[in-house]
This record gives C-alpha cells, sequence and structure tokens, in this order.
C-alpha cells in the first residue's frame, strides 16, 4: 500500500475518532466508535512507521510492530505525532559519527631487531622477569632471553643470571652463553691493550700520550667487570686493584677529569670513602662537570653519615636538568 494513502486514511480515522466524541450519541457507543477509529489509525500509522525504521530495528516484526502500535494506542493523537517526529528527527538527523579510539591488536612478540618507539622498551625489565618466573612455556622464556640483546647491559646481565635458574636447559645454556660472550668480549680486550704495553714498554719508547691512553682503556674495561656485575667475590676485590692499578699509573701521566671521576669510582667501590671524596673533588677542580660527580659525594656523605651535605649535592645535580629514572626517588626525598 501507498504511504501516502496509509498517512491520509489514518489522518481521516483519527479525526473521525476525535469528532465521535463530540457527538449527540449515547456514550458508549461514542466511546466503540472512538476505540474502533482510533485503533484502525494507529494500525495505519503503525505500518508507515515500521517502514520508516532501519532494518536491523524491523525484526522480530510482532515485536516492533508491537511496540509502535502499543504507543500510540494509548497515548491518541499525541503519541503518533511524537513518534513520527522522533523517527523523522533520528533519520534526518543522525548521530555524529566519532571515531573509535580503540582497536584490536595482536600480542607484540618479544623484539629480536632493535626497535625504538619513543625510546621506551616494548617489555620492561620488570615483565621480562615475570616471563622468565612464571610463564610455562618454554619457547617464550627463549625469546626472553634472546630479546636481552637489545636491553642497556647492566640490566640484560642481572635477567641473564635469573635465566640461569630457568629449569630448561635451552634456556639456560643460551643464558650462560651470553653471558660468557660478554666477559669473554672485555677479556679479550684487556689481553690487546695489555700486550699493546707490553710491546710498548720493550720499544722503549717514549710515546707518554699512547701509553697513558692504553692504562685508561685497560682500566675502563676492568671497571666494566664490575660495573656490569660480571665478577663477584674475591675476583670482584682483585678486579678491582688492576684497574686501580691501571688508572693510577695514567694519573701518573696525566690528570684529566674523566680518570679522575674513574678513579674516584673505584675507590668507592672498595669503601676508601675519603680518598673516593678527595678524588671526586680533584676532577671538580680539573674541569668536570659537578653534577656528574654529585650524586657519587652524596652516596659518600651517606655512607659517613654526614646527612647535612646531601641535599647540596643533590642540588648540584638537579639543577644542571640531568635526569635518571633511579636517582628520583632519592632527589624527590631528600630535596623535597
Amino acid at each position: 500500500m501507498n504511504t501516502h494513502w496509509l498517512v491520509t486514511q489514518g489522518i481521516l480515522l483519527e479525526a473521525g475518532s476525535i469528532a465521535s466524541l463530540s457527538s449527540d450519541l449515547p456514550t458508549w457507543l461514542k466511546l466503540v466508535l472512538f476505540v474502533s477509529a482510533h485503533a484502525g489509525a494507529v494500525a495505519l500509522f503503525s505500518i508507515v512507521l515500521w517502514r520508516l525504521l532501519p532494518t536491523r530495528y524491523r525484526l522480530p516484526f510482532h515485536t516492533s510492530y508491537g511496540f509502535l502500535y502499543v504507543f500510540q494506542f494509548f497515548i491518541p493523537f499525541i503519541g503518533s505525532i511524537g513518534l513520527s517526529s522522533a523517527v523523522l528527527l533520528a533519520l534526518n538527523l543522525p548521530r555524529v559519527q566519532r571515531s573509535d579510539p580503540w582497536y584490536d591488536t595482536d600480542e607484540p612478540l618479544l623484539p629480536f631487531k632493535a626497535a625504538d618507539y619513543d625510546s621506551y622498551p616494548i617489555y620492561s625489565p620488570g615483565g621480562l622477569i615475570q616471563i622468565l618466573r612464571d610463564s610455562p612455556s618454554p619457547e617464550k622464556r627463549l625469546k626472553v632471553v634472546l630479546s636481552l640483546k637489545q636491553m642497556p647491559e647492566r640490566i640484560s646481565i642481572s635477567l641473564l643470571k635469573f635465566a640461569l635458574k630457568d629449569p630448561v636447559d635451552d634456556v639456560r645454556l643460551l643464558a650462560y652463553s651470553m653471558l660468557d660472550e660478554k666477559e669473554k668480549h672485555i677479556s679479550e680486550e684487556i689481553n690487546r691493550h695489555l700486550n699493546s704495553i707490553e710491546e710498548l714498554n720493550d720499544s722503549k719508547s717514549d710515546d707518554d700520550e699512547r701509553r697513558f691512553l692504553l692504562h685508561q682503556l685497560i682500566a675502563n674495561n676492568y671497571w666494566e667487570l664490575v660495573y656490569l656485575d660480571l665478577v663477584q667475590g674475591g675476583v670482584r676485590n682483585h678486579v678491582l686493584n688492576q684497574a686501580e692499578q691501571h688508572i693510577t699509573q695514567s694519573l701518573d701521566i696525566k690528570q684529566t677529569p674523566s680518570s679522575l671521576k674513574l678513579y674516584g669510582q673505584i675507590l668507592l667501590n672498595k669503601k676508601e670513602l675519603p680518598k673516593a671524596r678527595l678524588t671526586f673533588e680533584r676532577a671538580i677542580q680539573h674541569g668536570i662537570e659537578p653534577s656528574s660527580v654529585s650524586p657519587y659525594l652524596a652516596e659518600i656523605a651517606f655512607l659517613n653519615r654526614t646527612y647535612e651535605l646531601i641535599p647540596n649535592y643533590l642540588s648540584m645535580y638537579k639543577i644542571s636538568g640531568k635526569s635518571q629514572a633511579n636517582l628520583m626517588p632519592v632527589l624527590n626525598y631528600w630535596l623535597n
């Protein structure tokens, strides 16, 4: 049936139902005529409105049509006008489509290539430890160990040591081989520089600049073994002594800010606090930026229990604008 015809017939029936109420007929007859005409008008209006509904709202028919019919039947005339207006407005003024900020993504695999996402790793060290400790999948734990090649060495070594406790042989062996590779590389560098010094001494060369550089490189290599926690116990003490021996030999030739800073770090690790403090102060006198050694001076002050000096040293660091995540809690505690 034509929509216009349905609307016209519905309006006529609705008008007739209203007109019947003002007639001179008996009350019961007026009521029968009103209900009959109104019911017919509502049936026609409901068909028109049902056709205007979007497809997904038309089915099931008896539910959608029944709602339209009941709503209009119990609110004569006004119900039809209000419902028609609502449907027409919804069709002609649709809701503004907004882009969905959420989307589905696949679970990221651990990185085998260096990837820079705003300098933040896909997994944090804590998350990797959790996988190594709790994941039931040996393959996933193996991927974690492989991904450590992309992390800072100091963090990766602590995680590799954790992986040495894994119950699966493949994971333990891979972690051990990666640790051994790092230590072997540093040891080869030390031996190469020692051979260069020996050749320099045998040739009785007076090239003090090269001799200074070689001693500093060896001290740095020994210090790297300590800093990366690749040595422990008595071996660690021996490595610190070797680092101190070579850095002092380089300082005998020439004193530079970087050499003095390294010497101070070695002394601090050997718990020779007075000498370490004096060495860091000498480094400042030789032109090193105070903020680069002020955290070490604050540590020495803490170990000496001269707590009143700590805020001064940490203020030097904070004023420089440098930011290290592991120092932020310390700065907040002592300076706030």
